[in-house]
């Protein structure tokens, strides 16, 4: 519906105009809308200018009405600088005439000027954008960047595109594009110095681009890359017509061993050093060598969202679950029931190998040796005790008479493996040997009953001697 007083809306409240901006195609801000009609361009920024991004050039006047309204200048969230920003109406003429600034200097000498005193008043700034070719290539926005540093911690973004020189800034993501460069190495360095500069008084750095589009020698980075300290540094990309000498590179990735994606030029000859796990993966057009780790954990800050869920195992998910959902009485009388069974098992371990003939030996080997068998002695029913030309003890000290044999072959075996004694099986060890020699031991486990039938051989022996040589002495000599 057409309004016959226009300045009418100036009264109106911000929120209802923030509802109509609601409703358009692409989210803005009042700024915003007011380019896209003169009619609203003359009436909504006098009482609600509230600005959230700003795509100007140098010489608009947007800059000294920021620069003299710090409220303002707070609002803002992203600013796009190009050199020859096309825009439906420009700042300058509105802004002039609405907060009389038009009496303000604006020469080539000042360009500039009121952007660096803004900018500190720009607390929320996430974004900044700067193109330094095309008209203003010869610029030198002294400050510009130390005024970036100082304005805001939200920063997130600085991207730059330059023809010259510039000073510092802070930031978390850096992507700076070269397009002309003066031929003489000295004037290339310069040109590098203070971006260097800027980055090395922004720990928090976690991507760096830097891409050089000029023609004739290569800008060399050996020097400023080899003295940076980015403790938190991710992603590096350093592509065209840049120089970097291996021992430069060897020392920046020392420093840096956090980083998981790195492309090069691939005209630098280096090997990646093996302290960062980077293996390449990709050669193409134009010619950038990368490498990237797959053993470094990949910052959710570099925006890898919606990645395809791995495989799990889902039993030790389900005892994470029970256990997370367990009281801790109910856990600690687990505990307590397992470490019963423990004991249990392992006293009737023990007891098991006490009782084993061979001591440590399993199933007749001790570490891949044979452990001979002790003989069995025989049963006291097993002898008739009537003289048998083949007893069965003779054959039973046969077998203690090879056994001790094989006892002391395998002794020697175990000596000579250098397996301490204590480990042996108890039946091998010497000291049972010197128990055998004073006590008796196993091999005399046969002399109660063996002996006692051979001293009744010995005696009936002697008698029926006794009894053959008697009548001889009786006998009358003639």
């Amino acid at each position: 519906m057409p309004l016959t007083r226009p300045t009418i809306l100036i009264a109106l409240p911000v929120e209802l105009l923030e509802l109509i901006l609601s409703h358009l195609p692409r989210r803005a801000d009042l700024f915003s809308l007011a380019q896209t009609s003169r009619y609203l361009h003359c009436v909504i920024v006098p009482g609600h200018l509230y600005i959230r991004e700003i795509q100007a050039d140098l010489d608009d006047a947007v800059w000294t009405l920021l620069a003299l309204r710090p409220y303002l200048a707070a609002r803002v969230h992203r600013i796009d600088i190009r050199t020859a920003h096309r825009k439906r109406w420009g700042y300058t003429a509105l802004l002039n005439e609405m907060y009389s600034i038009s009496g303000t200097p604006q020469g080539s000498a000042d360009k500039g000027t009121w952007l660096v005193k803004a900018i500190p008043n720009m607390h929320n700034l996430r974004r900044f954008s700067f193109d330094h070719t095309g008209t203003h290539a010869n610029l030198n926005p002294n400050g510009l960047f130390q005024s970036l540093g100082i304005a805001s911690s939200f920063l997130e973004k600085v991207e730059l595109r330059i023809g010259g020189s510039f000073d510092a800034s802070s930031l978390k993501t850096f992507i700076l594009t070269v397009t002309s460069l003066p031929s003489l190495a000295t004037t290339r360095s310069s040109v590098f110095a203070p971006i260097f500069d800027m980055l090395q008084s922004n720990p928090n750095l976690e991507r760096l681009e830097i891409d050089c589009l000029a023609y004739g020698p290569r800008a060399d980075l050996s020097t400023p890359l080899a003295s940076l300290r980015l403790h938190h540094l991710r992603r590096v990309l350093l592509q065209g017509n840049l120089q970097i000498t291996p021992q430069a590179l060897c020392d920046f990735l020392a420093h840096h061993q956090g980083i998981e994606d790195l492309s090069l030029p691939a005209t630098t000859d280096v090997l990646i050093p093996s302290i960062l796990s980077l293996r390449p993966i990709l050669l193409g057009s134009p010619p950038v060598c990368r490498y990237f780790s797959l053993s470094s954990p990949v910052s959710s800050t570099f925006g890898r969202k919606n990645l395809v869920r791995g495989g799990q195992n889902l039993t030790l998910r389900w005892r994470r679950l029970e256990q997370s959902v367990r009281g801790r009485e109910a856990q600690e009388s687990e505990m307590s029931r397992l470490s019963g069974l423990q004991e249990d098992a392992e006293s009737t371990m023990g007891a098991v190998v006490g009782a084993s003939p061979i001591g440590q030996g399993v199933d007749g080997y001790f570490r891949g040796f044979k452990v001979p068998e002790m003989p069995k002695a025989p049963e006291s029913d097993e002898c008739c005790m009537s003289g048998c030309a083949v007893c069965v003890y003779d054959l039973y000290d046969e077998s203690m008479t090879a056994y001790r044999a094989s006892v002391e072959v395998l002794r020697i075996q175990l000596a000579d493996a250098h397996i301490p004694e204590i480990d042996w099986p108890s039946s091998v060890r010497l000291e049972q040997k010197r128990v055998n020699a004073v006590g008796g031991g196993a091999g005399d486990s046969r002399s109660a009953a063996l002996s006692a039938f051979e001293q009744l051989e010995i005696t009936l022996a002697n008698k029926r001697k006794g009894q053959a040589d008697e009548p001889t002495a009786s006998a009358p000599s003639v």
